[in-house]
C-alpha cells in the first residue's frame, strides 16, 4: 500500500471521494513532493482510489513527466479555479478531502464558490503518515547524516 491509498483509508473513514492538494508557489510544496515526488512550484494534486492526477502548467509539464507517474493534466490559462471545477464534475463527488493548513482564505472561499461541494479537513491524516517514515524516507535520512558527517 503507497502513501496515497493510506490516505485515502483514513479519507474515506469520513466519506471523503477524492483529495486535492494544492501547491501554489511552494504553499505546501512538501505534500506534493511526498505524494507525487514532483519538486515545482505549481501543481494541484487530485487524488483518487482509482487515479492520481497532478495538474501542471506548461513551466512544469516535462519535469512532472520526469518526477512522477501521476497522470499530468497541463493547465495553460484562464481562471484555475474553472479549470479544476472541469476536472472535478468528472467524478461523482460529495465531499473532497483538501489540506486546510495549507490554503489561503481567499483560495477556499474561490474553491467553495466554484465547486459546490462539501470540503473535509484531512491535515490530520497527512501529518500522522508524515510521522511514520517508510524504507525510502529513512534511508534518505541516512544519506544525508553520512553526508553532513
Amino acid at each position: 500500500m503507497d502513501r496515497v491509498d493510506k490516505l485515502m483509508e483514513q479519507a474515506e473513514s469520513e466519506n471523503v471521494d477524492a483529495v486535492m492538494i494544492i501547491n501554489f508557489e511552494n504553499s505546501s510544496k512538501a505534500s506534493s513532493f511526498y505524494f507525487s515526488g514532483f519538486t515545482g512550484s505549481f501543481s494541484i494534486l487530485i487524488l483518487h482510489r482509482d487515479f492520481r492526477k497532478l495538474i501542471t502548467d506548461p513551466r512544469y509539464t516535462e519535469q512532472a513527466k520526469k518526477e512522477t507517474n501521476f497522470e499530468i493534466v497541463e493547465y495553460r490559462e484562464g481562471d484555475v479555479f474553472d479549470f479544476l471545477k472541469r476536472i472535478l464534475d468528472e467524478l461523482p463527488l460529495k465531499k473532497l478531502g483538501i489540506e486546510e493548513s495549507r490554503i489561503s482564505l481567499h483560495v477556499y472561499n474561490q474553491l467553495r464558490e466554484k465547486l459546490g461541494v462539501e470540503f473535509v479537513a484531512v491535515d490530520k491524516y497527512i501529518t500522522l503518515l508524515r510521522m511514520s517514515k517508510d524504507e525510502e524516507e529513512i534511508r534518505r535520512i541516512r544519506e544525508a547524516v553520512k553526508l553532513a558527517e
